[in-house]
């Protein structure tokens, strides 16, 4: 079984809100912007502490079934993101 990996952890806890405006994302629903994320990582490996991205269509179907806590996206992708995601 393959090891699971982040491509960073943070040394303090950011919320989404925090990420949304240092990088001028729109939040879909801004109750999630509390939401407390701990590290990046591959749209497979991520948990729910993860943040994670998609630009490639190769992967929506491993969005289908994330469990990151977020995940970036262009609005091509909003539709197939899950509910709570």
């Amino acid at each position: 079984m393959a090891q699971a990996f982040t491509f960073f952890e943070s040394v303090s806890d950011l919320t989404l809100g925090d990420i949304a405006e240092a990088t001028g994302c729109i939040l879909s629903d801004a109750m999630y912007a509390s939401r407390t994320i701990r590290s990046v990582a591959p749209i497979e490996a991520a948990t729910s502490g993860s943040l994670t991205f998609i630009d490639n269509p190769k992967y929506v179907s491993a969005l289908a079934n994330t469990q990151a806590g977020a995940v970036i996206c262009g609005s091509r992708y909003v539709d197939s993101v899950p509910d709570g995601v």
